[in-house]
């Protein structure tokens, strides 16, 4: 396993990318899949949250998106669980 901070970048790329084998696709994949194991604090999260809420990050993200059915907040939170 593989201990790693995520960049916010990584996490909002790889939901506006079309391509299923980029490199921020295969972070999140890994860490959905334990290879990669998340490391934050407060501070990491609070600028998921902050990015992720503005308004013109979230109509790209919505956008792209459609077929999740997570809220960003829980699918963040589920990421890094």
């Amino acid at each position: 396993m593989v201990y790693a901070v995520i960049d916010t970048n990584i996490i909002v790329s790889s939901f506006i990318t079309r391509n299923p084998s980029s490199p921020t696709r295969r972070v999140i994949n890994s860490m959905l899949s334990g290879k990669i194991k998340p490391l934050y604090n407060d501070e990491i999260l609070d600028e998921y949250f902050e990015f992720l809420l503005r308004s013109k990050t979230l109509e790209v993200f919505q956008r792209n998106t459609r077929k999740h059915t997570l809220s960003d907040k829980t699918f963040i939170l589920f990421l890094i669980a």
